[in-house]
C-alpha cells in the first residue's frame, strides 16, 4: 500500500491529480 501512497503524493505535487475542494489537500498528504 506504501508505493501506491507514494505514487499519489508525487501525482499531486506535480498538479497531476486536484483534490476538490483544495483545503482537502493537507489532509490528503498527512
Amino acid at each position: 500500500m506504501q508505493p501506491l501512497a507514494e505514487k499519489a503524493l508525487l501525482a499531486i505535487e506535480k498538479g497531476e491529480l486536484t483534490i476538490i475542494p483544495e483545503r482537502f489537500e493537507k489532509i490528503y498528504n498527512h
